[in-house]
């Protein structure tokens, strides 16, 4: 699945992945992370990265991935991003920290021209 989003798609966005996991056999707690994620990334590609952004979506093997990218100006320290959890009362800053939390694999590659952020997560019963 390929698609692009701007402001105001997240329904549409949700929808899709949904629709897209449960027909690659993800069970009801699958769903459910991989769409809560997919949501944590397009929101951050809306709000910080240049207003839109693409969403892929592929199975290899067991594993569903998803891939969000966007056109900002990139993550400054990309790899430490999202690593621990952020202070209660602080704005913010919960995205990336929930998608390192619920996914298999975390791979973030960002730089001037954008951000491309690629998430794993295993399918088993």
């Amino acid at each position: 699945m390929d698609l692009e989003f701007r402001r105001g798609d997240l329904h549409r966005i949700r929808t899709a992945t949904t629709s897209f996991a449960m027909r690659h056999g993800a069970s009801g707690g699958q769903v459910d992370k991989l769409v809560l994620m997919a949501s944590e990334l397009v929101v951050n590609a809306v709000s910080h990265g240049g207003g839109r952004g693409r969403v892929q979506l592929w199975r290899l093997g067991h594993h569903l991935y998803c891939e969000v990218s966007d056109v900002g100006h990139g993550i400054p320290h990309p790899d430490e991003v999202g690593m621990a959890a952020p202070r209660a009362g602080e704005p913010g800053g919960r995205g990336l920290w929930v998608v390192r939390s619920l996914a298999d694999t975390v791979q973030i590659y960002s730089g001037p021209a954008g951000t491309t952020i690629t998430i794993c997560v295993p399918l088993h019963g």
